[in-house]
């Protein structure tokens, strides 16, 4: 790298560094050698842009798991890559854990328990011994099961120690310049299967199939919910002109993927 390379890259670091709000500058400052819980998702994505700017020994783990579709695995990777982040894709059977496949009311609390602990073991033989994860100010725990294991397991949210709720996260991401500030949020594939239906590897390929499909034909925020005896495709108000367009084209596909079960359409 030449002289010039390197004070453009001293500048940038600097800029960055600057944008970052500093409630969340001063935590991550302080953060030394870390792991971060990373999903690709503009909250666990810009946290791990802001550990960066600020200076932090971060190594991203993503849990790869039944449940995750295939493009949020590419879309980790890419911005993994952008912001020159160390990124460890960890596979996680979820699928084995009966606790997790039976589908109850608590499995997202089982699950979240299964991958964070992996995490935390794979970050500890890293010699990491503090887990982040991206969870923000305005995530409500009464809705989210799954954040009882995060105090159960001593894993540090930045983003919401410092006070920054989705909104805040996504203006930061947009000011740092990061491109999915707006990415929609995106829960994993279990949470289209009603609760109460055992959940396999099959069904979940064919949901993720099917929105796939839906992402094709240039919907941009959509999910297929699997029903005992029904499949409802959930669409947006303002993609509504696209589903006078391809209403049978997804009624078809949906129809092959989901044999013997009725498909309809609702509002998302």
């Amino acid at each position: 790298m030449t002289l010039s390379d390197r004070l453009k890259s001293i500048e940038s670091y600097s800029s960055a560094r600057e944008k970052i709000p500093s409630p969340l500058a001063r935590i991550a400052e302080r953060a030394e050698k870390c792991a971060l819980a990373y999903s690709g998702g503009v909250d666990s994505a810009y946290l791990l842009h802001a550990l960066i700017a600020c200076g932090a020994d971060v190594k991203a783990y993503f849990a790869r798991t039944a449940f995750t579709p295939s493009f949020e695995v590419e879309d980790a990777k890419d911005f993994a890559d952008a912001v020159g982040a160390r990124l460890e894709i960890v596979d996680i059977d979820v699928l084995s854990d009966e606790n997790i496949a039976v589908n109850s009311a608590f499995r997202c609390y089982h699950c979240k328990s299964k991958m964070l602990s992996v995490l935390i073991e794979r970050a500890r033989e890293d010699g990491r011994n503090v887990l982040f994860d991206g969870t923000n100010f305005s995530d409500d725990d009464a809705s989210r099961p799954g954040a009882r294991a995060l105090s159960e397991l001593g894993v540090r949210s930045p983003l919401r120690e410092a006070e920054m709720t989705k909104d805040d996260v996504r203006r930061a991401a947009k000011e740092a310049g990061l491109t999915l500030w707006d990415k929609p949020s995106y829960s994993c594939l279990a949470t289209r299967v009603k609760q109460g239906i055992h959940l396999d590897a099959d069904t979940l390929s064919r949901v993720e199939s099917a929105e796939k499909f839906l992402k094709e034909k240039g919907f941009s925020d959509f999910r297929v919910r699997v029903r005992e005896d029904s499949v409802c495709v959930e669409i947006r108000r303002n993609d509504f002109h696209l589903l006078d367009i391809h209403r049978d084209a997804i009624a078809l596909a949906a129809g092959r993927l989901f044999p013997r079960l009725e498909i309809g359409f609702a509002e998302r």
